[in-house]
């Protein structure tokens, strides 16, 4: 069903398999697989909107996993030996934060052990824009017009099928053994003067809900973040925007007590860059932070962020980035909490470098050289070069 502002499109199978020999249970498995897609726009496009609604029946590996050694800067994940014992082991590995950690990465391997599963996946977005909608030059409509709002939403739940069929998209997913899987992403931004070169007022909400039943036991990941961002022009040369975060951020594994965390953050970021035409743009930022765990690990973070963009000619560009950082931190520093509180740095003062260039050799061949330095108390500066070349087809 389908006209210039609706589309619907549905389809629904129910499959029927007889065993004709079969050692135990029913000689018969039954399963069904439903979709329902609908696209929609009102008001001239102003409110426009697609989303997805779909459900099904499957069979799923049981899963362990083990974290695999390969070049520097090449893994996702840092081992970090809390327990000094030099034996790798699972609930050591965190998700690196700089390049040089990056040594590991993480491979799950199926098994000949299967389970029924049944699934269910939904998605949705809307985009509101009232500029499209309203003609007039009133104040009301001029308002109205300088709005502009959108939202995704994606939900995935995987679930036992011996538990039965979930149907409910909205029904958050909670931690228990009926559970194979469940991501929820959600993201909402509401703009005003969005697309203004003079000011505007951005607000952003993302939260990212994960949750599985592992080889070691169920585990369950959340994450949001609220962001207020202001910004105003002068003269087209020089911007200023105020950026104000508020974070959290669980780890849940009943497995791994060390590894559990509930991290509340506040932040404050004044920004001030400077433009000169295409060629070049400094940004100099000061950034005020707090965070809290749970367990009254507390962390206070002021960090000094200076970055520069160069264009040298048409065909080449240097980035520099510097970031200067004091940590206060009353917790236990060997631990995942220091490690993910502290974003892999250290107590103390902090500073962070990046030098990269980009040289377009030829039309089909771009280099690339990129060159990092680290320094926190307590360590020798770390310093780490790559570089590449890309062909561009």
């Amino acid at each position: 069903m389908s006209n210039e502002f609706h589309q619907l499109r549905a389809s629904a199978h129910y499959r029927t398999l007889e065993y004709f020999q079969r050692a135990s249970g029913s000689n018969k498995e039954r399963s069904l697989l439903g979709r329902i897609e609908y696209f929609a726009k009102y008001l001239k496009g102003a409110i426009s909107g697609t989303s997805l609604y779909e459900i099904g029946s499957g069979q799923e590996p049981k899963k362990t996993f083990s974290f695999f050694e390969v070049p520097i800067g090449q893994g996702e994940y840092a081992w970090i030996d809390y327990n000094n014992d030099n034996i790798q082991q699972l609930n050591e590995f965190e998700v690196a934060r700089f390049r040089d950690q990056a040594k590991f990465f993480k491979i799950f391997t199926p098994t000949n052990d299967f389970v029924k599963s049944n699934y269910l996946q939904f998605n949705y977005q809307v985009s509101i824009d009232p500029s499209k909608a309203f003609l007039s030059t009133g104040p009301v409509s001029k308002f109205l017009k300088r709005l502009y709002f959108q939202s995704n939403f994606q939900v995935n739940d995987r679930m036992f099928a011996t538990y039965g069929r979930k149907l409910n998209p909205l029904k958050k997913t909670g931690i228990d053994s009926t559970v194979i899987s469940s991501d929820r992403i959600s993201t909402y931004a509401l703009s005003f003067n969005k697309f203004s070169q003079i000011w505007g007022l951005d607000l952003n909400l993302n939260q990212n809900f994960q949750t599985a039943f592992l080889s070691y036991g169920p585990e369950s990941r959340y994450y949001s973040d609220y962001i207020i961002r202001s910004r105003i022009n002068f003269k087209r040369t020089w911007t200023f925007d105020l950026t104000s975060r508020k974070n959290k951020s669980y780890l849940s594994t009943p497995a791994f007590s060390n590894r559990n965390y509930d991290i509340s953050s506040h932040s404050f970021e004044p920004r001030i860059t400077y433009t000169r035409l295409t060629s070049w743009r400094v940004a100099t930022s000061l950034k005020f932070e707090k965070k809290r765990n749970q367990n009254n690990e507390d962390a206070s973070v002021f960090s000094f962020i200076t970055e520069a963009k160069y264009n040298l000619v048409s065909n080449a560009a240097i980035n520099f980035k510097f970031n200067l950082s004091n940590i206060q931190y009353n917790g236990t520093i060997n631990s995942t909490i220091a490690y993910v509180m502290l974003d892999g740095l250290r107590a103390g003062n902090n500073g962070i470098w990046i030098l990269d260039l980009t040289k377009r050799l030829s039309k089909f061949i771009e280099l690339n050289i990129v060159y990092e330095g680290r320094k926190s108390v307590g360590i020798n500066p770390i310093h780490l070069g790559r570089a590449q070349i890309r062909a561009l087809l």
